[in-house]
């Protein structure tokens, strides 16, 4: 729940969850040819919410903004795809 979030884990959550994503793409996308796909791993709980699940919810949201914002600023490169399933 919201009023007992470990923070450290919470912490390492996002590093694994959220900023390796982010990592990768940085080194990646120089690399990526035409046809590439940049896939994030998303969650029914990318766009929902359930009681109980607060740290989850909200790396799962921030991994469905980072697919839409990877989206946006590769508009100007149709080569290379990005989805979250």
């Amino acid at each position: 729940t919201i009023q007992s979030i470990d923070l450290d884990y919470f912490q390492q959550a996002l590093q694994t969850n959220l900023f390796a994503p982010l990592i990768l793409n940085k080194f990646f996308l120089p690399l990526m040819g035409e046809n590439s796909s940049i896939i994030y791993m998303g969650s029914m709980l990318s766009e929902e919410a359930t009681p109980g699940s607060a740290s989850y919810i909200m790396i799962k949201h921030a991994i469905a903004g980072a697919m839409k914002a990877t989206c946006q600023d590769l508009l100007d490169n149709p080569n290379i795809h990005t989805c979250c399933i």
